[in-house]
């Protein structure tokens, strides 16, 4: 009871705070991404800049981590559990949030979602926000967030049928059913994918535990169902369902080559289910609802024999997630928008192993969030978003309130025609993960958030009739109380104050030939003796596009990451190497369906992502869709 007083106390003086002011007609709003049922409708409401991969541009990706390995400013590497290790201007995988159509997913012990194991079946586009974060996103986004948005059920067919084949028997095939009526709507779809392991750069040598050629224990075969559903009721009222299932049975675990260490996942499986609402609950005012059930259990085995027969360590770990999401929003005259809202998430841990937990050992984490925002436009052409968050931890072992605040600023002004500029400044914060809370050894009830205050200003330009389109941002973030190890435990300790600029120029002459290059620069200067590791300080990003007739494209992508530092188990730092990375892919559509032919790392270049772990040589794919 305590506890709700003072989230009804928080929403009070965040509508308290952020009612008030006129506004007039806003002509930016004509840039409202496609209808989805989404915390963030607009660009304008994510206060930082977002970033979108469209799906039509990862035909040749098997998993979210190859889609935006390549973009800049991101880095999607593999970590030392064959999970992914994704950073957004230097923060870290579990600093950043991941989400599916708005809804969060369950972040785990590790506090990582694996984009390495998540499938792009039925993926419209994704959006990465690596500024600062609207509290629309909810809280725990320090880092950033990426927004995984499915397409929605067309009306003019029903079912779509993709199969991606690449070298040494690695292969997805997928098979999606969606189709839109006029009240109701539903998508359903399952893939598999299967590898026998990817094949290293002839250019690479052999080390006492690595052999060469195929990348050894990078094997698996992945399983995955997802769909949704949903209803309209007296043209006020929408209901909707969506969820989905992934699940391996087996998984070896590639080891660093320079290692000699033999590991397994068995019974590996995540899974969602997601209940929402959007009522029209008066002629200006709407009501998101959202129930959010998820989680995640695994066998994680280590064995002293290549011949997996002498087991050393045996985990058992089962993860559980709940979550309740609300948003009210009301539209005034002249086009003044307000939001409020409450968020509650609970994670919940279990696990059991041959060590340091011989009986089931249960964590938990609750956390609350109450938040407001308000849009308005202040003059003609300069759009105002303006909002706050609090919320608060409570632990298994440590249940005292201390709130944190999320305030956030973005503007978006007109300039001069065809250009847009905008200014965002916002402080995020990341809540400790469960290992770094309840480890036995290593862990910590009492640390507190991490948090980053964010400040990015961006601009988008379009010149010679809009076939010249220019993006300029630059970014600067002071992080404090960031936690790692420390004489054997974790502590807030760190501090670190990064910036850097991302450029971006692409030019279209005419319908046959479109090109572009980004460019992302990062630099850090350490308060501490912390060091931004997998991140390089340049990267760039160049595509050429040519469509020939009959619409046959073919593309060209090139990317380009300078030198940067690793971390290795032992916590030692080690320097990789620069490398380019050349792609190719033709595109050839007829009718109903599409040829996708790949060449990827033309070069066969040898690079590692991070030290010890080696990256797919020169590989080969060839897709095909087919729409009914």
């Amino acid at each position: 009871m305590k506890q709700l007083k003072i989230v009804l106390l928080l929403i009070l003086v965040l509508v308290t705070i952020t009612l008030g002011g006129t506004a007039k007609q806003d002509s930016l709003k004509t840039y409202t991404l496609p209808t989805v049922y989404v915390i963030v409708e607009k660009p304008s409401e994510a206060i930082g800049s977002l970033h979108i991969i469209e799906g039509e541009d990862v035909k040749n990706a098997l998993s979210l981590r190859e889609a935006m390995q390549n973009s800049v400013g991101i880095s999607a590497t593999i970590g030392t559990k064959d999970e992914s290790n994704l950073r957004l201007r230097g923060f870290r995988k579990n600093e950043i949030k991941v989400m599916v159509d708005g809804k969060p997913l369950n972040n785990g012990y590790f506090g990582n979602v694996d984009i390495s194991k998540l499938s792009l079946l039925d993926i419209e586009e994704i959006q990465i926000l690596k500024g600062p974060a609207s509290p629309l996103y909810g809280t725990n986004n320090m880092g950033g967030v990426v927004n995984i948005i499915t397409k929605a059920p067309p009306n003019n067919y029903w079912l779509e049928v993709n199969t991606l084949f690449k070298r040494n028997n690695t292969n997805e095939i997928t098979l999606s059913s969606a189709h839109s009526f006029d009240t109701w709507n539903y998508r359903i779809g399952v893939s598999q994918e299967k590898t026998d392991g990817f094949v290293l750069s002839e250019k690479f040598i052999p080390t006492p535990y690595e052999d060469g050629g195929v990348r050894n224990n990078s094997d698996k075969c992945l399983y995955n169902i997802s769909g949704s559903l949903d209803k309209e009721f007296l043209n006020f009222h929408n209901l909707g369902v969506d969820f989905g299932y992934n699940k391996m049975d087996k998984k070896n675990i590639p080891s660093s080559i320079y290692e000699q260490r033999y590991r397994q996942y068995q019974d590996w499986m995540r899974y969602h289910i997601g209940l929402w609402t959007k009522m029209q609950v008066s002629e200006s005012g709407t009501l998101n609802l959202q129930l959010i059930n998820d989680g995640s259990t695994d066998r994680y085995l280590e064995y002293k024999d290549p011949a997996y027969e002498n087991l050393t360590l045996d985990s058992k770990m089962h993860n559980a997630g709940f979550g309740f999401h609300s948003r009210f929003t009301k539209t005034f005259t002249g086009n003044k928008k307000l939001d409020i809202g409450y968020n509650y998430d609970f994670q919940g841990n279990n696990r059991k192993d041959n060590d340091s937990y011989q009986q089931w050992t249960d964590s938990v984490v609750h956390i609350h969030q109450a938040f407001s925002q308000l849009e308005c436009t202040i003059i003609p052409k300069l759009l105002l978003t303006t909002g706050i968050g609090v919320n608060t931890r409570i632990n298994r072992d440590n249940n005292k309130i201390q709130p944190q605040l999320e305030p956030a600023v973005g503007i978006v002004y007109e300039i001069i025609p065809d250009s847009e500029t905008s200014f965002a400044i916002g402080r995020n914060t990341s809540h400790p993960t469960m290992r770094q809370l309840y480890s036995a050894s290593k862990g910590n009830p009492d640390l507190k958030p991490q948090n980053s205050l964010k400040l990015e200003i961006n601009h988008n330009q379009a010149l010679w009739q809009n076939k010249i389109s220019l993006s300029f941002s630059v970014y600067f973030n002071d992080t404090k109380d960031l936690i790692d190890l420390y004489n054997g435990h974790y502590e807030n300790i760190y501090k670190v104050q990064s910036q850097g600029t991302e450029i971006g120029v692409s030019f279209s002459p005419d319908k046959f030939f479109q090109t572009s290059v980004n460019y992302a620069y990062l630099s850090y200067r350490k308060i501490s003796d912390y060091y931004l590791t997998e991140t390089p300080k340049n990267s760039v990003e160049l595509c050429q596009q040519f469509t020939f007739p009959y619409k046959i494209g073919f593309r060209i992508n090139s990317s380009y990451r300078d030198r940067c530092l690793s971390q290795d188990d032992d916590g030692r730092y080690h320097t990789l190497a620069p490398y380019w990375k050349h792609d190719l892919i033709l595109t050839i559509p007829w009718k109903r369906l599409k040829l996708f032919l790949g060449v990827e790392n033309v070069l066969d270049e040898d690079y590692q992502s991070e030290y010890g772990y080696p990256e797919p040589g020169r590989n080969f794919s060839l897709g095909l869709q087919a729409i009914i």
